[in-house]
């Protein structure tokens, strides 16, 4: 019952960072008048940030060395998406699917995985301490 909870709660998470991403770009574009692609970026690391530390506390309740989970959190963001990357490339490229289907089914297995790397791996402590001690 734990995971399917801690899957709930990093859907939340992933709602919420999408409106902060859409209002920080919002803010930064239209109120502040940064240059539209500066603003882009702004949004999505004001997310990304927000993802981080939502996620640490209150998804999987985290301990550990924020500085060493965050390390973590980038590179299982990093392979989760490339392997959504070519899910997408396969789908579409490969097994000829809808270009839109293929976006849909690889975005859920992005999420996913990200989401056991996150489980498994970015936020388990006494694993990410054995790796640096």
């Amino acid at each position: 019952m734990k995971l399917f909870y801690q899957l709930l709660k990093f859907g939340i998470v992933g709602v919420l960072n999408t409106c902060i991403t859409l209002v920080g770009i919002y803010v930064f574009y239209s109120c502040l008048s940064f240059n539209y692609a500066f603003a882009n970026a702004l949004g999505f690391l004001m997310g990304f940030v927000s993802s981080f530390l939502l996620n640490r506390s209150w998804t999987f309740h985290a301990t550990g060395r924020k500085c060493v989970e965050s390390v973590f959190f980038v590179f299982v963001f990093i392979i989760s998406y490339l392997f959504q990357l070519s899910v997408f490339m396969i789908l579409s490229k490969v097994a000829d699917v809808d270009i839109l289907i293929s976006q849909l089914l690889s975005m859920v297995c992005f999420t996913l995985m990200n989401f056991f790397g996150h489980r498994y791996f970015t936020f388990r402590s006494r694993m990410i301490m054995d790796i640096f001690n």
